[in-house]
């Protein structure tokens, strides 16, 4: 199988093997990695060497990524430059055998832990001076056949006299999808609320899910439907819910009403809006019929989680009255909304499936602490740190087995780690931390609309 070198962006580190296999298993693809991917340290050298099936396949991978750089098809490599001179000194017939000698080309030069002035590029791609199929062949900056890479490797927050670690030379194959989190990004959305995810990790999520053309997307969360919209922009037919029927109706902003359905018609995404639903998620009404569920569930921060339910004793409501009533709600725990969440994945989800969400907690977090189900398997668990203690892990299960009533019925996911999880009482340990952790951050939901 042909190799390539999958140059990642420095941000999210622990999200970038997992996005990149989720990615690969939308197309039946299993990466074959030419490194210890166990001890793969992305902070270090965000920088793997892979086999995958063909240059096509690679292609399609690539360009849904969101933490990708570049994929590049590898051709050489080295620790110094004439050891990379070297090498492609060797495979230069192979090159002239493939491209033959009217190809147009360009030379791109980028590194990871270094910035390089114009000067400093045109000095490094001087190094394939040496070779004809390089001088003899006509660069083209605007409509180049292929386009070459040098790609340093010279680590994380190092001086810039630090030498280089290692050189990588490949033929660009698809540069990643990061112009969406532009395209996606909530100053520019015409329907936002208090607190907005942001858009890139938006797109991480949407491609955890494995969202693709035609798959049912729910999100009972929905807010102002940020996860709608990203999970749109790869195909989905997308439905969400929320209990809070203002979110979902929306509001009056600079003179026109703007909602959820106003983000679809902003992108574009029209024909892959499915619908809406005023719903509590603790009495969810969906029928099992969705390929993922892509969720920010409530934290209890802020406004707190609310479900249906009165501490009371509930009073009949007379008819006249029960088309605009809206019924009382009491508080609704953290760990009840993750054990409905994965309760609700496991009933609702097509075979195979999957369940995406955040998971507040602390430093403390351990594997056992993410509730579990007989019909679905942990598949990633990476962490983006929001303040001393407090973090977030985006949670991602798939389903592996049919739900079954009789079975499963009863079963109440829990977390199995001795003496509780770290996200047990979370809002309590939010609020003890000495420094507020940032608005974007602490959202109670994907996005929580302002107040009318």
């Amino acid at each position: 199988m042909p190799r390539f070198v999958c140059c990642f962006s420095p941000r999210h580190f622990s999200f970038i093997v997992p996005e990149f296999e989720a990615c690969c298993a939308v197309f039946g693809v299993r990466p074959h990695y030419l490194s210890d991917v166990h001890a793969f340290n992305a902070q270090d050298s965000p920088v793997l060497l892979v086999e995958l099936p063909s240059c096509e396949v690679a292609f399609k991978i690539a360009e849904r990524m969101t933490l990708l750089k570049v994929l590049l098809e590898y051709m050489a490599d080295g620790d110094t430059y004439p050891q990379l001179v070297e090498q492609i000194g060797a495979i230069e017939p192979d090159l002239v055998g493939r491209f033959g000698m009217g190809m147009k080309w360009k030379g791109c030069v980028d590194a990871y832990g270094r910035k390089f002035s114009q000067e400093e590029k045109m000095g490094i791609l001087k190094c394939l001076s040496p070779f004809k199929f390089f001088t003899d062949n006509r660069v083209s900056i605007k409509a180049p056949d292929n386009t070459f890479w040098v790609y340093e490797d010279v680590g994380y927050n190092k001086p810039r006299s630090f030498p280089v670690r290692h050189i990588w030379f490949g033929r660009e194959i698809c540069v990643g999808s990061r112009s969406l989190i532009g395209k996606y990004d909530v100053k520019n959305r015409a329907y936002i609320g208090t607190t907005s995810m942001d858009a890139e990790l938006s797109l991480v999520m949407a491609n955890m899910g494995k969202a693709r053309p035609g798959a049912l997307m729910l999100d009972p969360f929905a807010g102002t439907g940020s996860l709608l919209c990203t999970c749109a922009e790869f195909g989905c037919i997308t439905f969400g819910s929320d209990i809070d029927p203002r979110v979902l109706r929306g509001k009056v902003q600079k003179g026109r009403h703007v909602n959820v359905r106003s983000n679809f018609e902003q992108y574009d995404l029209e024909r892959f809006f499915g619908g809406l639903a005023i719903m509590d998620h603790n009495l969810s009404a969906w029928r099992p019929c969705f390929d993922l569920i892509v969720t920010d569930p409530p934290y209890g921060v802020r406004a707190g989680a609310k479900k249906v339910g009165s501490r009371s004793e509930p009073k009949e409501v007379p008819d006249e009255y029960k088309e605009t009533h809206f019924p009382k709600k009491v508080a609704y725990e953290l760990e009840d909304v993750l054990a409905d969440l994965i309760v609700f994945a496991a009933r609702s989800l097509c075979l195979g499936g999957r369940v995406v969400y955040w998971l507040p907690t602390t430093k403390g977090f351990k594997p056992t602490d993410v509730p579990t189900h007989p019909c679905m398997e942990l598949l990633a668990y990476s962490e983006q740190p929001l303040s001393g203690r407090i973090s977030r892990r985006l949670v991602t299960m798939e389903k592996i087995a049919q739900f079954d009533e009789e079975a499963h019925g009863s079963f109440r996911p829990v977390s199995t780690t001795p003496g509780g999880p770290a996200h047990q009482r979370f809002s309590s340990t939010y609020f003890k931390e000495s420094h507020g952790i940032p608005a974007a951050a602490s959202s109670t939901h994907t996005d929580e609309a302002a107040a009318e």
